[in-house]
């Protein structure tokens, strides 16, 4: 009879606690069409246990995610012409940092170059631990390591083999062939925990 191990679960909570206690993330993501993508990450950072989750969107997306998310706490800032995150966004994403135990950038947010831009002016000002995901991934993909040497934060990098064959300029044949080289070279390179899906 095979043996299976169970992984422990979540800690048990307190009866005299409240959400405040658990743990607050930023979730930046979402742009039009792209709801789905800022829900599921919202709602995966609910799951696992956060007290709070503050999710930052587009405002032409805000009315959309608030219908589909009772939990989350969204916030509707400035948008391109295009319905994704403007570089206006800066300052109100850096305010809601503060305070914040991780943010979460990246599920939904497009390839649009104001946006991208926006992603590398982010960076350097979070001070919690960061997760990089998705379009997140491709906006640091086309600044290299200079926008990653000015982070202060610890921070989490979740590729698929696409978005890491960009990240190291190189194609997703080499990496699927050369999986866990690919993962420490890039763990160095960005100075980041490296989780490489497939």
């Amino acid at each position: 009879m095979k043996i299976i191990k169970t992984i422990p679960s979540l800690p048990k909570r307190r009866p005299d606690t409240h959400k405040g206690d658990y743990g607050k993330v930023l979730v930046v993501a979402g742009s039009r069409g792209m709801t789905g993508a800022a829900a599921l990450c919202s709602e995966a950072a609910l799951r696992s246990g956060a007290g709070l989750v503050y999710l930052a969107t587009p405002a032409s997306q805000q009315p959309i995610l608030a219908v589909k998310l009772t939990e989350t706490i969204t916030y509707a800032l400035p948008e391109t012409a295009d319905g994704t995150l403007s570089s206006k966004a800066l300052k109100q994403i850096i305010a809601l940092t503060q305070g914040t135990n991780v943010a979460a950038i990246g599920p939904g947010i497009s390839r649009n170059a104001q946006t991208v831009g926006l992603v590398n002016s982010l960076l350097p000002h979070i001070h919690c631990p960061v997760i990089i995901d998705a379009d997140g991934l491709n906006a640091i993909s086309t600044s290299g390591r200079t926008v990653i040497k000015k982070q202060k934060a610890e921070m989490i990098l979740t590729p698929h083999s696409g978005e890491m064959a960009r990240l190291l300029k190189t194609s997703p044949t080499r990496i699927e062939a050369n999986r866990i080289d690919s993962a420490i070279e890039a763990s160095k390179r960005f100075n980041a925990i490296i989780a490489l899906k497939g």
